[in-house]
């Protein structure tokens, strides 16, 4: 079921700007409001291999960055593709 919406997104997301989502944060609570102490968010990082049409998503802290999902998902997905 989460693979089917990341898909959805992927694809409309496309449609929309021409180009490749690969991050998105997903936060529980109002973005204006302070963060209480229990504030829970969550980060998917996702790429897609152009050939295959393999994607790799990677949930991860939010704290962990664009750039810590960027480098992992593209290490799995390359990683699982010459498997």
């Amino acid at each position: 079921m989460v693979g089917s919406l990341l898909v959805a997104m992927l694809v409309q997301s496309f449609r929309a700007t021409g180009l490749a989502l690969s991050y998105i944060e997903l936060r529980n609570g109002s973005s204006h409001l302070p963060e209480p102490p229990n504030f829970c968010s969550v980060a998917v990082s996702m790429v897609e291999e152009p050939n295959t049409k393999i994607i790799c998503a990677l949930f991860h802290d939010v704290e962990d960055g664009p750039e810590f999902g960027r480098g992992s998902t593209g290490s799995m997905g390359y990683t699982m593709i010459i498997s």
